[in-house]
């Protein structure tokens, strides 16, 4: 229920399946790390913006059936790139992309149990907060330690 998934900054996507409903990778590392043969370490950042979401809704959520029809239109107009919010209001964790689009359709399976959908999203322009659900937020304190005051304000 804390959990906020938002497609286009105004369609609250639900029907979340058990267990793990959302997962959130960045497609590639922060940093390349590599040790020379005499032992000194360099690390070069990679600039690739592109992060994956996937999203696990219950077969039976009526989400799925808004997902299939936003990716038909994907693919007949190749314009259906939108904004995407996923909050947890229980905590402080925030993610955020100004475009993500569904990457494919999830498989589809038929079973005497309630099986589940995996919507696979890829995202740039993503600010990805990583909250803890405990009491304040140490972030705005952290961040002046550093001596990053201006940053505060994103927190």
């Amino acid at each position: 229920e804390e959990v906020v998934f938002l497609l286009g900054g105004v369609v609250q996507i639900d029907g979340f399946a058990d267990g793990t409903f959302i997962t959130i990778r960045k497609s590639t590392p922060v940093y390349e790390t590599v040790v020379s043969a005499d032992g000194k370490v360099s690390r070069t950042q990679v600039d690739n913006p592109l992060y994956t979401v996937t999203l696990t809704l219950a077969a039976t959520a009526s989400s799925n059936e808004l997902l299939g029809t936003v990716a038909f239109a994907d693919r007949k107009t190749n314009k259906a790139k939108m904004p995407l919010l996923i909050r947890d209001h229980f905590g402080n964790s925030l993610f955020y992309a100004s475009l993500a689009w569904i990457e494919g359709i999830p498989d589809t399976t038929y079973t005497t149990e309630v099986s589940s959908r995996d919507w696979t999203f890829s995202c740039i322009g993503v600010t990805n907060i990583i909250g803890g659900n405990e009491g304040t937020n140490p972030v705005p304190d952290f961040l002046a330690a550093l001596g990053l005051e201006g940053l505060s304000a994103l927190f």
